[in-house]
């Protein structure tokens, strides 16, 4: 579900330079030498004018946990993504995008949410979603990104047109210094029966100057390897150059209303899965086109509701804290 993840990297294309200065002298045996990291500066600014592809598979789960006034809850997802990075000049770029994901939720007992029926309030959620953006850098210091996004939730069974919705987001950006990255973006989405989510929100990207070797950094956005519907705070280490480490407050539920089908408790109505989740990472990158990440965490301040056709609230349940998990593998050529 990541047409409503609030992105918030900014995009500045730039030369590698390389110095032959800092070269170091040759050994007095041969080195196995790892042609796939060298490149010369020609051949790094003519990878980058060179449009790239990404394809990202994704799992995950929300394991069990209780649900207020009885029952269990549980569910796990899985989904495939696929992007395209698209270079005009040294200064824009096009991005589109395309995702599909299910999601299977698992209601143990007699949930509060059935309104007294031994049927469970929704089953398997499918996800679908396009969107095309651009970035540009204005100057070295500054730039500004866009995107439309449209997307399709929906319970198996539902009416497809019934499960779409869709917005925009856009931001602008400014680099004090190597250590500080400012801005502000704003995120305008339909929502399923609701009003539209108008959401403005700052972008934050901190290397404290006291770290020398640049290994720390803060900032605002998608958590580092964790759902893919999640945005928030993260805090990440950089323990070597193929290696890294996050953790940090997110925000999910900005992709969690889906409609449902026209069969069960609520015939055409909606459900709607909100959570804050506290999530720490991993990422390894073994080579510059592949990278496997995993995460885990728990879920706070966790909320599912049954509506109407209409969006009046039939059923709503806070979820005790539970735990989550999952792992993607990233492949850019």
């Amino acid at each position: 579900m990541d047409h409503k993840l609030l992105a918030s990297a900014p995009f500045l294309l730039a030369a590698v330079t390389v110095s032959a200065q800092d070269a170091p002298e040759p050994e007095t045996k041969p080195a196995i030498i790892e042609t796939d990291e060298i490149e010369s500066p020609a051949a790094a600014q003519s990878r980058m004018m060179q449009p790239s592809w990404t394809v990202r598979s994704r799992s995950g789960a929300t394991l069990e946990a209780d649900i207020e006034d009885g029952g269990g809850y549980s569910s796990w997802n899985s989904g495939l993504e696929l992007d395209l990075l698209y270079p005009i000049d040294q200064q824009t770029a096009l991005t589109f995008g395309i995702g599909s994901a299910i999601t299977d939720y698992d209601f143990d007992g007699n949930s509060a949410l059935s309104l007294g029926s031994a049927s469970d309030p929704w089953n398997t959620i499918y996800s679908h979603s396009a969107s095309i953006g651009i970035r540009h850098g204005i100057d070295q210091r500054s730039s500004i990104f866009g995107s439309l996004n449209i997307a399709s939730d929906g319970e198996s069974g539902a009416d497809f047109g019934d499960t779409i919705t869709g917005g925009g987001i856009g931001g602008y950006t400014y680099t004090y210094s190597e250590h500080l990255t400012l801005g502000v973006a704003a995120i305008v989405q339909t929502r399923l029966e609701d009003s539209i989510l108008v959401l403005p929100f700052p972008i934050i990207n901190w290397r404290p100057p006291i770290d020398e070797e640049r290994r720390w950094s803060i900032g605002t956005g998608g958590e580092g390897g964790g759902p893919s519907n999640v945005a928030g705070v993260l805090v990440g280490y950089d323990a070597s150059e193929t290696l890294s480490f996050n953790a940090g407050l997110g925000v999910a539920g900005l992709a969690g209303d889906f409609r449902l089908d026209d069969e069960g408790l609520a015939p055409d109505g909606v459900g709607r899965d909100t959570s804050f989740p506290v999530i720490a990472g991993v990422n390894w990158k073994p080579t510059r086109n592949l990278s496997v990440a995993g995460y885990a965490g728990a879920t706070f301040f966790h909320e599912v509701r049954l509506e109407n056709s209409s969006g009046d609230t039939l059923a709503k349940r806070d979820v005790d804290p539970s735990p989550v998990l999952g792992f993607s593998v990233s492949l850019r050529f």
